[in-house]
């Protein structure tokens, strides 16, 4: 939030001349925290499932009702208040249910030339996730016994491959290259896997063995996803702090009680609908406080109080009782 409200936009919608906001300029890297849980708590749940069909219905149970809420009330507060067109795609019905299919746009943009788009941008993620409960989910369920060296394998390689075509070291105007652009550029997993990997080897670690072998494939992973970045310092430093962070979960748990906080537990509970619905509603009523009267700093930090609790709210109220409902229903 910090990242999208004190630094992405600033100078677009409204300007922010006495922060500094290069302070937040790394904070997009977020969402590659977010896969590296995500790679370790999808590992828990596939523990926990049955069959692939089992494990798809509880990974839709869980999103499906947050993005319907998050969804439909920006496309209303769009629809209504945004007057200066700031974000068009918001205000489209049609993006409102395309985003709630969870696929990506270029599905259907690519083939048939059409202009679907998310309704609210971070919604990009989930297409990535949905591309890694796929891979991992059959990788998981043809081979229990070995799913963890056979995902760390495809994901690590799809990765290098990837890292070939963001270098240009495919051949032009090959078919097969061509092929290659297309694909990746549509089943964007690839940019991310290294991420849900550490993840995946994080929770072998923790819950299973502690070896060499799956640290230097962790530090591996990390190298490798520091690759595919940008490749600055800050970068860097982020994937240094990762590796420290995610460790200290691991070995030194006694410190991290804090985290154990009610508060704390239920806004992780609510992150979800937290991310999904911050962002281009907050982005519109940023700008239009601003223009009544530039306080900046305290409306942006007034709207993530506001984020945070829509986001409770919406778990406890909307999300658990719909996603009972969903369950039921699926169930028939």
């Amino acid at each position: 939030m910090l990242f999208h409200y004190l630094y992405l936009y600033n100078g677009k919608f409204y300007e922010i001349a006495y922060l500094q906001k290069e302070l937040f300029k790394y904070g997009y890297l977020g969402v590659e925290l977010f896969f590296i849980i995500s790679g370790f708590v999808i590992t828990l749940t596939l523990k926990n499932s049955e069959n692939i069909r089992d494990f798809i219905k509880k990974r839709y149970i869980r999103l499906f009702p947050g993005m319907l809420i998050c969804s439909f009330i920006t496309f209303i507060v769009f629809t209504i208040f945004d007057t200066q067109n700031l974000k068009p795609e918001s205000a489209k019905f049609i993006n409102f249910i395309f985003s709630n299919t969870f696929l990506s746009p270029a599905l259907l943009n690519v083939p048939l030339k059409t202009n679907f788009q998310y309704i609210d941008a971070p919604y990009w993620s989930l297409w990535v996730e949905i591309q890694f409960y796929l891979l991992i989910g059959t990788i998981y369920f043809l081979s229990r016994k070995n799913f963890i060296s056979i995902f760390i394998t495809i994901s690590i390689l799809i990765s290098v491959i990837n890292f070939f075509y963001n270098e240009n070291f495919l051949p032009e105007n090959n078919f097969t290259s061509t092929v290659i652009i297309v694909v990746l550029g549509i089943f964007n997993y690839s940019d991310y896997a290294s991420w849900f990997v550490c993840g995946v080897i994080l929770y072998q670690v923790y819950f299973v063995k502690r070896n060499w072998v799956y640290l230097v494939t962790l530090l591996f992973s990390l190298l490798v996803a520091f690759g595919l970045g940008k490749r600055d310092m800050g970068h860097f430093v982020f994937v240094l702090f990762c590796a420290v962070l995610l460790y200290s979960f691991i070995y030194n748990l006694k410190y991290l009680t804090v985290l154990n906080n009610p508060l704390i537990s239920k806004i992780g509970l609510a992150s979800y609908s937290i991310y999904l619905i911050h962002q281009n509603v907050g982005i519109l009523i940023l700008n239009k406080l601003y223009h009544i009267l530039p306080l900046y700093p305290v409306y942006a930090f007034a709207v993530m109080i506001l984020a945070v609790i829509f986001g409770l709210l919406s778990y406890k109220y909307f999300e658990k009782p719909v996603g009972v409902f969903t369950k039921k229903m699926m169930k028939l």
